[in-house]
């Protein structure tokens, strides 16, 4: 099994998709994996802001296209994996009809409880909703005339109009306005809206009579006399005019809902939000009839054979992770049996996105085939780094940023979470703290605890909790939730005053206190916490902090931890034998449409871990040369320090392999790039402005910054040009290495799109960029069935256009799909290595019945590289070096099943010197050995 994913949005349907089956079918791809398919937001880039689960977008072929999608998958034996986003959904505009509902019915709405609403709120307002969709001030926008009421044909609503967007009027409004009109027809339509509001016990008859009642509006106000009151009615609401502008605001004031800024949404909003996005919703789909409602699509797809599998976006989002993942692994083994002939029909196959941070794995009780693999990524990313040049890039770091400068990745972790805790979720952790404050005021034990005291606790809890969250229930909390508490109570212990350690003491009662089934109140303090920590992990890691510290950028990714510069090969043998134990189906990543830079510029930025003293010195340099271009700014220069070494990092781990002129007009798209990044690498890291609102004196002088250093002809260009050329090789050995890891390590691989070439992509949305695909159909035409030597040293001397990665890529998907219980159930065995060179080395075995595969690859490779001009390793760089082979399986007559290169292997230690003598890598397939059983379990 290999999965691709592809990035849908209307200008790359299922329509585009189909086009291309054919060209991965023959990479070697069993199934491909897209992003969100439901209806989603008018030209939705990436299919994330969700606004109908009932339906298949129509932007991308609706239910027609995808199920012609599907007969072109199956006449090439190939399955579809899907995205769903369970956890959220937008709710910025009218294009969401259960949140329409919500704000027409208020809490009355049967739609209500499908979202995560605090109608109590003491700022919102009694039975209120808010609404913070308004670009500037309510009274600012109220004054300029930008709310208006308008009439909606064909609906025959009275709507409140806002920039595009449309807000509904609730009936006891309607009946006022009707009334006020004084005429037959209006006390007519007031008491029909009347009528519908009477139905109170069922909220879906309610809503079919209010549709009925403005059926008789739509006949009145468009017939010949009701044009003219339906005028009336709209200029006396007129706001161009202060009679105007106060009527409206009394209707207004009337509605479910409160209009505000956005500004507003931090500190006020009374609804649970995703990412602290304030027009993403949180669903709250703990609850059956929501669960159900939700998901109908995806089970109706499973159960007619279109998709075979789910990927749960930002599972930490949801109220129970656990309970959700199981009852969604119930329903869908249910559907298995009716799933027709010509569908798999094993059992579903469920990854989620879930972060584990170091030492952290994934819970088996969840039932799920593992996470989308960002430890993976994040593993190999941290073996293909040198530790050894921490001391010279952290020095350089805090020599550059003097006081600024924090010790390590921890500090400025914490300072973020505090940051992005008070300013970004200041509504929610007040929330949280109202949940506890009302546990308190239930005892008299706890009564005198403050809202204030409970409030401080909270925030150096949340502060310093060592990884999203945990997953208590009513059931109570397991030894892993205890145990991860009680490192952010010590954390949290040692920060707070003497006066507060009473008010701790009690919250970590309530949170892993001992107790039988929780009671609702204590249930809600624990889960306002648990659904506080993990957008906060989310937010302060994945944007801020990963902006802030900046050593080498490939080690900021999601998924990794800064602070944990390198991984040695023990370390990463270890992780993938966990996989292998745990969770032997999971997928395994090195590009995700949410990644901060793509796998091959980590690769190349690795590299200057190995020429860290070197690197820091060029910084200098630069450093000074472009002092001239900094701008004076009030709170200081512009780019900061800390930007512009990140800016020189990204711009030589992006730089393409192939751009080696300085007139070169490609130089001009990959200017606009790195801008791309850089504004939004700045926005996001809060280092400048207040997130939404950019600094723009700030942008402009980075703006002004980056145009001069890189103006054709400067010194700098050539200086970069340069560097690339050096390190590259080495770059594109390490980016071979990654890539036969990915296919060969425990798990299911997942492609990226267009990863296939080398991967010089950014963060989002440079990472969705659209793909160049003929070259890639005709590099794939050619490699299949080569396999002489003279082709490899072809494709080797010509590295930089793509087709080598490609090439060796393609091998390995067709080893997967001929030998699949080697790659997905085989024993996985590290190799031992001798020699000057072994720590430079990293190979294992894997096994199952009668087949095995070595393989054998290089790391840190720059020191066996000097003035390489391609990715090869001369035979004599390596002296000693070799590699054990068990004895259980010599001797072994193999194949190296992406050079061709055959062998007999008999010795016990192998010189890596004649196996990466044809390409800088081997992997090694044989099949021809027969071992004991005691062998066999020894293996």
């Amino acid at each position: 099994m290999a999965t691709l994913r592809l990035q849908l949005h209307r200008d790359f349907n299922f329509a585009s998709v189909c086009g291309l089956i054919d060209y991965y079918a023959d990479l070697g791809i069993s199934h491909l994996y897209l992003s969100p398919i439901t209806t989603a937001m008018p030209a939705s880039p990436d299919g994330y802001d969700v606004v109908d689960t009932s339906r298949v977008n129509p932007e991308l072929g609706g239910e027609t296209g995808l199920r012609r999608l599907v007969r072109c998958l199956r006449q090439r034996e190939m399955g579809l994996v899907i995205d769903i986003v369970p956890n959220y959904m937008y709710v910025g505009g009218a294009e969401n009809q259960w949140w329409y509902e919500v704000l027409e019915f208020g809490r009355t709405s049967d739609r209500a409880a499908f979202f995560d609403i605090d109608w109590d709120s003491p700022l919102t307002g009694q039975g209120k909703v808010l609404a913070p969709f308004l670009n500037a001030s309510y009274g600012e926008t109220l004054a300029n005339g930008e709310l208006r009421l308008v009439y909606e044909r064909p609906a025959g609503r009275l709507q409140i109009a806002y920039s595009g967007h449309r807000y509904p009027l609730n009936a006891a409004s309607l009946i006022r306005l009707f009334d006020a009109i004084g005429t037959e027809v209006g006390r007519s339509l007031a008491q029909a809206f009347a009528a519908a509001m009477a139905n109170v016990d069922c909220a879906a008859v309610r809503a079919q009579a209010c549709e009925i009642a403005y059926g008789r509006c739509r006949d009145h106000f468009e017939g010949e006399g009701g044009r003219t009151t339906l005028e009336g009615l709209l200029a006396q609401h007129d706001p161009s005019s202060a009679t105007g502008r106060g009527r409206l605001h009394q209707l207004l004031e009337e509605q479910h809902y409160r209009l505000a800024s956005w500004r507003l949404a931090n500190d006020e909003i009374n609804w649970r939000r995703c990412f602290g996005a304030f027009h993403l919703a949180a669903l709250s789909v703990e609850r059956d009839d929501v669960f159900e409602c939700s998901h109908a699509l995806y089970f109706r797809l499973y159960a007619e054979g279109l998709i075979d599998g789910l990927r749960i976006e930002f599972i930490d989002g949801l109220t129970d992770p656990a309970g959700y993942c199981r009852k969604l692994r119930r329903r869908l083994s249910e559907l298995t049996i009716l799933r027709p002939a010509g569908a798999p029909n094993g059992r579903p196959w469920l990854v989620a996105e879930k972060i584990l941070t170091d030492g952290e794995r994934l819970r088996e009780d969840w039932q799920l085939d593992g996470t989308t693999g960002y430890d993976f990524m994040n593993e190999v990313a941290g073996v293909l780094h040198d530790p050894k040049g921490v001391p010279a890039l952290r020095n350089g770091w805090h020599q550059w940023l003097g006081g600024l400068a924090q010790k390590d990745f921890a500090g400025q972790a914490w300072l973020a979470r505090r940051k992005v805790l008070t300013e970004n979720f200041a509504a929610d952790l007040d929330a949280a703290t109202r949940a506890l404050h009302a546990l308190a005021c239930l005892d008299h034990r706890s009564r005198d605890i403050s809202f204030h005291a409970l409030r401080r606790v909270l925030i150096e809890l949340v502060v310093y909790f060592p990884q999203y969250r945990i997953y208590a229930d009513r059931r109570g909390h397991s030894p892993l939730d205890a145990a991860v508490f009680a490192q952010a109570l010590a954390a949290a212990r040692s920060t707070l005053r003497q006066v507060d350690h009473a008010a701790l003491d009690q919250v970590a009662g309530w949170m892993v206190g001992a107790g039988p089934a929780l009671a609702a109140g204590r249930m809600l303090a624990l889960r306002r916490f648990q659904l506080l920590t993990s957008p906060v992990s989310a937010a302060a890691f994945e944007d801020r902090a990963s902006y802030h510290l900046g050593l080498l950028l490939s080690r900021n990714e999601v998924g990794s931890d800064p602070g944990r510069f390198a991984y040695s090969v023990a370390d990463f043998h270890a992780g993938n034998a966990k996989r292998r134990q745990h969770t032997p189906l999971g997928m395994l990543t090195l590009a995700t449409h949410d990644h901060k830079c793509g796998a091959d510029v980590r690769a190349r930025l690795a590299v200057l871990s190995e020429m860290a003293e070197e690197w820091v010195a060029q910084i200098d340099r630069w450093l000074g040369a472009h002092a001239p271009f900094r701008s004076c700014l009030a709170e200081g220069e512009a780019p900061t320090i800390a930007d512009e070494v990140m800016f020189y990092q990204t711009l030589l781990g992006a730089w393409p392999a192939d751009l080696e002129r300085e007139g070169d007009p490609a130089l001009i798209e990959f200017a606009g790039r790195i801008g791309a990044w850089q504004q939004k690498a700045e926005h996001e890291g809060k280092l400048q402005g207040m997130g939404y609102v950019p600094d723009r004196a700030y942008d402009e002088a980075v703006t002004k910054f980056r145009h001069a250093v890189l103006a054709s002809g400067s010194r700098f260009l050539g200086e970069i040009i340069a560097m690339v050329r050096r390190i590259a090789p080495a770059a594109a050995v390490n980016g071979l290495t990654q890539t036969v890891l990915h296919y060969t390590a425990p798990g299911v691989p997942d492609l990226y799109q267009g990863t296939e070439f080398w991967d010089w992509s950014l963060v989002g949305p440079d990472s969705r960029r659209p793909i160049d695909y003929p070259p890639r159909i005709a590099a794939l035409a050619r490699v299949q069935g080569k396999q002489d030597a003279a082709y490899w040293t072809e494709l080797r001397r010509n590295w930089r256009d793509g087709r080598l990665k490609q090439a060796v890529i393609h091998r390995l998907l067709q080893l997967r799909r001929n030998r699949p219980a080697l790659l997905l159930q085989g024993n996985y065995q590290p190799l031992l290595l001798r020699g000057i060179h072994a720590e430079r080395v990293l190979a294992f075995l894997r096994q199952a019945g009668d087949e095995c595969l070595l393989v054998i690859l290089p790391r840190l490779p720059l020191p066996l590289m000097p003035q390489a001009t391609e990715p090869a390793i001369a035979p004599s760089a390596w002296a000693d070096t070799a590699v054990q082979i068990p004895a259980g399986i010599l001797p072994l007559n193999c194949t190296d099943v992406v050079s061709g290169l055959a062998l007999r292997l008999e010795k016990e230690w192998l010189n890596v010197a004649d196996l990466l003598e044809r390409l800088p890598l081997a992997v090694l397939y044989g099949c021809d050995y027969r071992m004991s059983s005691e062998q066999h379990c020894a293996a």
